[in-house]
């Protein structure tokens, strides 16, 4: 490098070395001026590659969740048109237009919202079954052969699995509405909505240092559900010109979601960059199937059991863990009352589903204020106040939310007015960030090497309980509107009683961690993130 820096220099100031000179000296310092701008000039170019990256993982949150929330609705809407088309023409085919379908107003019979709520609920449990047998082989290909391909497969699936919903919606005189069903294959493909949530988690964890990682996943649930609070009124608005411009809408979105996969970096290797150099092949909770002695699928499928069971053991060790996991499992299945809410507005209050959307829409306002505002200042008053440590504050305030969601339930159910109805909602969004808190609080009860295996676990058990949620709220709708009067909101009656248990077991569940802070305090405890600064739960606890 000195030499370098000597033949560069002009013939002028090139002098023979001399100890008295002060050549020697700063050539060193020149050396490492230069050294240290290439290091900033690599150091800006991987930032700006990162912030890109970044960008578009934004993007396919904003457009996988825009294009579902836009569709939402309308495809509720052309549901119901079939049946109700099909109801009348077997009962009184004078309701019938010329144009083969039925006002809106008159499909709010019984038989026709069953048959509703019934063809939805089956479609989730459907939609569940490839992600939870596929979940962890995909997850391990995306370990193996890097994020992107996932997330192009779930892109493509995705863009295929509305195609062919419209197309059965369209054709539905010639093709069995009950066909929609197939379109579950599509998770034969990518693994579905648990893989391309966990991929948006995992590139962002591949792209940002460790110390801004909850910072960034805030950021990423934000955008969830600020495109919910946006993509359900936008729906409805289109709603009233026809059903099928959002779906079309919903589909565009989908196939913006496709382009924009093809053109995002691939993060495995940024990953593996701040990694060891040891550890940048090998991960203590992956399950990876490098074994050179397994040959055939079928050794390699019984290769990967056995290390799934032996990585799973820790699970029941302590059994507030096992506990608080059941607690996951019936807080995802009381979230499936979600698809249940707008036919139970529209049905109760005699509201179209435009209407009924619009109004409901108020539910993601109010989640975003709470979480960005009110958890952490509630927070933030336990610690300062009662000088309680993370874990003592994220049991208290899942212990106030769940009480809440419990009420919430109940006002709901029993709601004979929209008034009643809004206050029910109010105490149900409130109660939002309790699986966040049981989320941190079982993160504090397991060794720092095991967290990954026990987000793999919470991720499986929420699909269990998304896929029984389904067909188990359908049922209870349909036996509440067959039963008539205020019975109709049975399915939130039926959530409240699920969501108690809980709430007991968080009141009796002994946390000797969740003491009062100490000055000074340190260790696992006090170093695991509390549940309102990791929001990784944002994209799947919505009330």
């Amino acid at each position: 490098m000195l030499s370098r820096l000597s033949m560069q220099r002009p013939q002028s100031q090139r002098n023979p070395p001399n100890p008295g000179n002060g050549d020697d000296e700063r050539s060193p310092l020149l050396a490492h001026g230069l050294r240290e701008s290439r290091q900033e000039d690599k150091a800006s170019k991987l930032w700006n590659r990162k912030t890109y990256t970044f960008a578009l993982i934004v993007a396919l949150v904003i457009l996988f969740n825009g294009g579902n929330t836009v569709q939402e609705a309308p495809k509720t809407r052309l549901f119901e048109s079939i049946f109700c088309s099909h109801f009348y023409r077997d009962h009184d085919p004078s309701f019938i237009g010329q144009d083969g379908t039925v006002p809106e107003r008159f499909c709010k019979v019984e038989p026709v919202q069953s048959d509703v709520a019934m063809l939805k609920g089956w479609q989730v449990f459907l939609d569940n079954i490839p992600s939870i047998l596929l979940a962890i082989p995909f997850g391990i290909l995306a370990d193996k052969y890097g994020r992107k391909p996932i997330m192009l497969l779930n892109s493509i699936a995705f863009c295929l699995r509305v195609s062919w919903i419209m197309l059965v919606c369209h054709f539905w005189q010639t093709i069995p509405v009950r066909w929609i069903w197939l379109s579950a294959f599509h998770g034969l493909l990518g693994g579905s909505s648990p893989v391309i949530t966990s991929m948006i988690f995992v590139m962002t964890s591949d792209i940002v240092p460790d110390n801004q990682r909850s910072t960034t996943f805030f950021w990423v649930g934000g955008c969830a559900l600020g495109t919910l609070g946006v993509g359900q009124p936008l729906s409805a608005l289109l709603m009233e010109r026809s059903p099928w411009v959002p779906m079309w809408l919903g589909l565009g979105l989908s196939i913006l979601a496709v382009i924009v996969s093809c053109i995002l970096p691939e993060t495995l290797h940024m990953r593996e960059k701040r990694l060891p150099l040891g550890l940048r092949h090998e991960s203590p909770d992956s399950l990876s199937l490098k074994d050179d002695d397994a040959q055939g699928l079928f050794q390699r499928a019984k290769l990967a059991a056995r290390r799934f069971v032996k990585a799973a053991s820790f699970l029941v060790k302590d059994m507030r863990v096992f506990i608080l996991l059941c607690c996951f499992m019936i807080g995802m299945l009381t979230l499936e009352s979600n698809n249940i809410l707008l036919q139970y507005v529209s049905k109760r209050y005699d509201w179209s589903l435009s209407q009924a959307t619009l109004f409901l829409s108020i539910r993601y306002v109010l989640n975003v204020f709470l979480l960005i505002v009110l958890l952490p200042l509630a927070g933030r008053a336990l610690q300062s106040g009662l000088h309680l440590s993370a874990a003592a504050k994220d049991l208290w305030l899942g212990r106030a939310g769940i009480l809440l969601k419990l009420f919430g339930y109940l006002v709901i159910g029993a709601a004979p007015n929209v008034p009643l109805l809004g206050i029910g909602l109010v105490l149900l969004v409130s109660g939002g960030g309790t699986l966040l808190c049981m989320r941190s609080l079982i993160t504090s009860l397991v060794e720092p090497h095991h967290i990954a295996r026990l987000y793999n676990a919470i991720s499986v058990l929420d699909t269990l309980g998304l896929m029984t949620g389904g067909p188990i709220m359908a049922a209870c709708f349909q036996w509440g509107m067959r039963a008539g009067g205020g019975w109709v909101g049975l399915p939130f009656w039926f959530c409240g009683l699920l969501v108690a248990p809980v709430g007991v077991a968080l009141w009796l569940l002994s946390f000797p961690e969740a003491g009062r802070r100490a000055d000074g305090e340190e260790g696992r405890i006090a170093e695991t993130p509390s549940a309102v600064e990791d929001p990784e739960g944002f994209m799947t606890e919505s009330p």
